[in-house]
């Protein structure tokens, strides 16, 4: 890439199972708390610049964190479905 490009993600949640004390996150966003998406659907998250020539990147990664006082996840046969897009879009220079 020879120009640098903003990096934007698009969420399209399906129909989730509640999942209390998880979170799910893109890259420094979170997309499901509280047993449920974060609103409004579909979610877009902006996650960064990405400089030329490779100098930069973003952080695209999922990751979820569940807390609980007990020591097993009683939800764990439940899904949160939802598709995720990537748009890299360049950054016009003078």
């Amino acid at each position: 890439m020879n120009t640098s490009a903003t990096v934007t993600a698009t969420i399209t949640p399906g129909i989730p199972s509640e999942v209390q004390n998880l979170v799910i996150t893109v890259g420094n966003g979170s997309i499901y708390t509280g047993g449920a998406f974060v609103t409004p659907s579909p979610i877009i998250l902006n996650l960064g610049t990405v400089e030329a020539l490779g100098a930069s990147n973003v952080d695209a990664s999922i990751g979820y964190t569940f807390t609980t006082d007990g020591n097993q996840n009683l939800d764990e046969n439940l899904s949160i479905p939802f598709n995720m897009s990537i748009a890299v879009k360049a950054i016009a220079t003078p």
